[in-house]
């Protein structure tokens, strides 16, 4: 599987030498090139970055089968620790920052906040606790295990309701927020490919970290907190495609 090369340049703040990336999960090997056999293929190994830089995600891809499929491509973020940083972890809905009124309890579906004017009873969303205004405690994997179900103003405070078990410990005082559900991984090449197409060349570029930039569905910066990436390629709705040539370097 030679043609699958992940390509880096050592910087100053990044010590990663080139490597190539040897196994691609959920693919076949078929001479020259690799075949998806589920909806979505990354690579095995991890490649070490820097979230401070930018970079480039490469690759060639063939459709060979009769049905039109959106090809999504990108990475993965993880951690130093090798946990993915779930979108939900990065997403925070600005303004909606305030402090728990009374005890929660882990079996609880309701819990009752402050403030909660600014919140958003739409979408898929979780709470985080732990929160901070200066967005310094992202990633936050504190989440609420459930999704939010309702909002509502009580009295002096507001309750917000779960589909089911908050499954989190905390005490009145503590500062939560809303996040938002969005984008599993950064596709950073989000393309149509029409069937028996040939092969095709697209490339994405990651950005540093954004200051102001918490979208879901972002495509463009490196996650906060992301200390390593794995390439993946996703295909909608799930059907066969072809890659090769996969490249990833950082833009000096």
């Amino acid at each position: 599987m030679k043609n699958f090369i992940i390509t880096m340049f050592a910087a100053a703040a990044v010590t990663v030498q080139a490597q190539a990336v040897t196994k691609f999960d959920h693919t076949e090997a078929k001479e020259d090139r690799t075949a998806m056999i589920g909806a979505t293929a990354y690579s095995t190994d991890f490649i070490a970055v820097d979230p401070a830089k930018s970079y480039r995600v490469k690759g060639t891809f063939n459709n060979p089968g009769e049905v039109e499929v959106n090809l999504l491509f990108g990475v993965a973020t993880y951690g130093k620790d090798q946990k993915m940083i779930d979108v939900l972890a990065v997403s925070p809905v600005k303004g909606t920052e305030t402090v728990l009124t009374a005890d929660v309890s882990p079996e609880d579906d309701t819990i009752l906040v402050k403030d909660a004017s600014a919140w958003q009873a739409k979408g898929i969303s979780k709470v985080v606790f732990g929160a901070k205004p200066d967005m310094s405690d992202l990633p936050n994997f504190q989440l609420s295990i459930s999704g939010i179900k309702g909002i509502e103003k009580q009295g002096d405070a507001w309750a917000i309701k779960f589909e089911g078990a908050v499954g989190r410990d905390y005490a009145k005082g503590t500062a939560v927020r809303q996040h938002f559900d969005g984008n599993t991984f950064i596709y950073s090449v989000n393309k149509q490919l029409p069937p028996n197409s040939g092969w095709q060349t697209f490339e994405g570029i990651l950005q540093p970290v954004s200051a102001d930039d918490f979208s879901p569905f972002n495509a463009k910066y490196m996650r906060r907190g992301t200390a390593l990436v794995k390439i993946i390629a996703t295909s909608i709705p799930g059907n066969k495609v072809e890659f090769k040539d996969i490249t990833f370097e950082e833009i000096k």
